[in-house]
């Protein structure tokens, strides 16, 4: 090979631009029912008609994704011969009802049985509290949905999570044993903590925060 065509080849190939070499990565985007029907048309043509190359359909972009790329060869053709396909039906038959009518009430019973007055609770629990085959029966949607029915829907918290009743036993016991503290009392018990921003006088005597508390605590 002459000195020129060596160099007229090396000058040829820093023509090439890094996204030029790159493969091109699919997407996980499909074809809807109309690129469907035109691959089947063009693949599958009445008699007479000369079906079109899969290379020609790709080349000339005849049928495109959701997302406008072109689908790969091996896709055409798949759309193609399974088009025709008769396809099974999906979804619950109209009129279907996971669960029955004792095992609705049994959720409802088990809801209230958890549920302390005037608290949430999650439906993760009511799920474990229901007896084993039932339990494995429903997921957690089905509970929401059937308390849902009954008028108990989820609500978004509006204050800290509740830790359970021996965690609200334990700070009512602290608030009714502080509840005639004044500011001066706690003045020679309290200490600073966080930063400049944010910051949180607890007591040093056992650590929990009176913040909302009130007189007689947060329970």
């Amino acid at each position: 090979m002459s000195i020129a065509a060596i160099s007229a080849r090396r000058e040829k190939c820093r023509t090439f631009t890094r996204s030029s070499v790159l493969p091109v990565m699919p997407t996980s985007a499909k074809m809807d029912l109309q690129n469907r029907a035109l691959c089947y048309a063009l693949r599958c043509p009445p008699k007479g008609v000369k079906k079109t190359k899969l290379k020609d359909i790709v080349k000339f972009k005849l049928v495109k994704k959701s997302d406008g790329t072109v689908p790969q060869p091996s896709a055409i053709a798949e759309a193609a011969a399974t088009f025709k396909d008769e396809k099974r039906k999906r979804g619950r038959k109209q009129g279907w009802r996971k669960t029955t009518k004792s095992e609705d009430k049994q959720i409802l019973t088990t809801f209230k049985k958890l549920r302390p007055p005037g608290y949430g609770v999650d439906s993760r629990d009511i799920q474990k509290a229901l007896p084993k085959k039932l339990s494995k029966k429903v997921g957690r949607d089905t509970i929401i949905s059937r308390l849902a029915e009954k008028g108990y829907t989820a609500q978004k918290k509006m204050n800290k999570s509740d830790n359970g009743v021996k965690w609200r036993q334990r700070r009512l016991k602290f608030a009714k044993k502080y509840k005639d503290w004044t500011p001066e009392d706690w003045k020679s018990q309290v200490q600073a903590v966080g930063d400049i921003k944010h910051s949180l006088s607890t007591p040093r005597c056992c650590g929990l925060a009176l913040s909302n508390c009130g007189p007689l605590g947060h329970i």
